[in-house]
């Protein structure tokens, strides 16, 4: 491909300007590639020109040089064209060319561009303890100072094994939430019952879209005591 390179006007600074004011207002505590940096005042693919009028191949552009280079006319003139048709672009404005680059790279980076935080469901983990206690306090069936043992940290429930990061013997609810224990929280669980608790399962939210403004959510996963889906 062959360019006409048309240099715009000769710099108003001299090179030792240029690397003095760059020194005292870009980088007054950087440390430069070179005690003497050499200033560029225009480029076009693999080539660069100094503000002498010295022409250079540059292999320090590495990516950019390798890629596209310098100005390449196919890609400055698609630029040109997208500001003289609109020079502010963002996401208030939807247009063609954002919407087809958008469903590009979606194709070439499938799930790449999914906001996990929003569409992925997740376990809450011990910070479920929160909905059991507070729902078994807002209950009344216990209070912050009532003592529960927690059997050293182990309790078959369901036929299964459950057992905490470490052995607890007798905690207070409030301790329960504080070691965040296992065995506790299914107990006080147990005594809240499985119709109650599952109200404020829902209550507080679980399974249901919140409603944030941000394209995606799912709305989690809530099960009864069936085992089913309920939603």
């Amino acid at each position: 491909m062959s360019t006409t390179i048309v240099p715009p006007e000769k710099s108003q600074l001299t090179r030792e300007e240029i690397n003095r004011k760059q020194k005292e207002y870009i980088f007054p505590s950087v440390s430069t590639y070179y005690s003497d940096p050499l200033p560029m005042d225009h480029a076009s693919m693999q080539h660069v020109w100094d503000v002498e009028g010295k022409k250079y191949l540059d292999f320090f552009g590495g990516i950019v040089t390798i890629s596209v280079g310098h100005c390449n006319p196919r890609v400055t003139s698609r630029t040109k064209e997208q500001i003289d048709r609109m020079q502010h672009v963002s996401t208030c404005f939807p247009n063609v060319p954002m919407v087809d680059l958008a469903e590009k790279l979606a194709q070439i980076t499938p799930g790449a561009l999914t906001n996990r935080a929003v569409s992925y469901v997740y376990e809450p983990g011990s910070t479920f303890k929160l909905v059991t206690i507070s729902a078994a306090l807002e209950e009344k069936v216990t209070n912050p100072d009532e003592v529960f043992d927690c059997q050293m940290g182990s309790i078959v429930y369901n036929g299964m094994r459950i057992r905490d990061s470490k052995a607890h013997g007798l905690l207070p609810v409030w301790g329960v939430l504080a070691e965040s224990s296992d065995v506790g929280a299914i107990k006080i669980a147990l005594r809240l019952g499985e119709d109650r608790f599952y109200k404020y399962i829902r209550a507080y939210g679980f399974g249901q879209p919140t409603g944030i403004e941000l394209p995606g959510e799912t709305r989690g996963d809530r099960r009864n005591r069936r085992g089913a889906d309920r939603r």
